[in-house]
């Protein structure tokens, strides 16, 4: 989107692929107002949105054949063969699609094994604990450095 940006503030036309003319003598691009980067770039997320969200019907069965390409067909196999494990990835490869799709970012975090349990962004499962022995479901902010949204939950050891 920043090379379309540049494109439509500093149009270059080439003849025969040899020749260049620019609109500026000097090389230098044409300065764009405050507002018009501003509104494009409101409009271009809102394209990313609207595109997000009409390019989720096929994700599964792309991700099945990245899947089987990287040596995961046994996996793939297991997948698609169970009509309810296979609508449950469907749903969630769109709900992931769509999360990574805003701007910024909705963010997941997982805690690793064998570190302290943070408090303020996960519950137990189970029993109460200090360290993590793994995460049942990540801690979901709404950006990397944003307000927590949903609190994880780990098991402790």
């Amino acid at each position: 989107m920043q090379g379309m940006f540049s494109v439509m503030t500093d149009p270059v036309f080439q003849i025969d692929g040899k020749k260049s003319i620019s609109v500026r003598k000097d090389g230098s691009p044409t300065d764009a107002s405050d507002e018009a980067k501003k509104e494009a770039e409101m409009l271009i997320k809102k394209f990313q949105k609207t595109m997000a969200a009409s390019s989720t019907s096929d994700l599964f069965e792309l991700y099945c054949a990245a899947s089987s390409l990287n040596g995961n067909s046994e996996w793939v196999q297991q997948v698609t063969s169970n009509a309810a494990l296979q609508k449950f990835a469907s749903k969630l490869l769109k709900i992931i699609w769509l999360m990574i799709s805003q701007d910024p970012p909705i963010c997941l975090k997982w805690l690793e094994p064998e570190t302290k349990v943070d408090k303020n962004s996960f519950t137990f499962y189970r029993i109460s604990g200090e360290t993590v022995r793994r995460t049942i479901w990540p801690a979901v902010y709404l950006h990397a450095t944003g307000p927590l949204m949903a609190k994880g939950v780990v098991q402790p050891k």
